[in-house]
């Protein structure tokens, strides 16, 4: 009989390499994308869970954890990659002196707990948080997934699609957004002077010279003609 867990849940080590390992198994499967899991992944990795716990946790319970562990990896791997920093591979510990540690920790606060304990699991961590999975290190046999396009983790449901929709619109929006092109008046009249006071092939005509200049190299960046520029400047 599994107990029901409804209110705030205590997560020690082992409770959280049981979700750890549930989820590596989505990313090994290859369901993994970069916003985090899908919807269906979400209902294997509580199935999971569950089972290998025996508890009756709820989805939003795990996802939390999954943030919290989100935030801890981040913070441990870019203690790992600062070039500030040299790598103890006996304690799993970034090292360095005293005062490095001191002006590190005031910028990033969050990085104090990993000065003198390790981040259990990183490796795990790193593979389901990239989506990128050494297979001689991590993988194991009964993690393979079959080509069959039937086999329930290549599958797609109603869900899965509408996730997909959803991030196709967000990269298509951001594909189709085009810097509006600059018009204030006051920014051209800038460019001129600053043009003008550098022509000096015609001393006589600076602001013509400027103005054929500007046209030649700038005028692309700007909704605004020659002849209202040049009626601007009395040419």
């Amino acid at each position: 009989m599994t107990s029901t867990v409804k209110n705030k849940l205590t997560w020690t080590d082992d409770l959280k390499k049981v979700l750890i390992d549930a989820m590596l198994k989505e990313v090994i499967h290859g369901v993994f994308v970069d916003v985090g899991f899908k919807s269906t992944s979400w209902q294997r990795i509580l199935s999971d869970f569950n089972n290998q716990t025996g508890l009756n946790v709820e989805r939003q319970q795990l996802q939390s954890q999954y943030s919290s562990l989100k935030k801890k990896w981040g913070a441990f791997k870019a203690l790992k990659c600062n070039s500030g920093f040299g790598w103890d591979s006996a304690t799993l510990l970034p090292t360095a002196t005293p005062l490095v540690w001191m002006a590190y920790i005031e910028a990033h606060p969050e990085a104090k707990e990993f000065q003198h304990k390790t981040l259990p699991l990183f490796d795990e961590l790193d593979a389901i948080f990239t989506g990128k999975v050494a297979v001689g290190a991590l993988a194991t046999s009964s993690f393979i997934v079959p080509g069959d396009p039937n086999h329930e983790v290549n599958k797609h449901t109603a869900e899965d699609l509408q996730d997909e929709s959803d991030n196709n619109h967000v990269t298509s929006e951001r594909r189709a957004y085009k810097i509006p092109r600059r018009n204030p008046l006051h920014e051209v009249a800038l460019s001129l002077d600053n043009l003008a006071s550098s022509v000096i092939i015609d001393t006589r005509q600076p602001i013509k010279n400027a103005l054929l200049l500007f046209d030649e190299k700038y005028a692309f960046l700007y909704d605004v003609s020659n002849t209202i520029l040049a009626k601007r400047f009395h040419t």
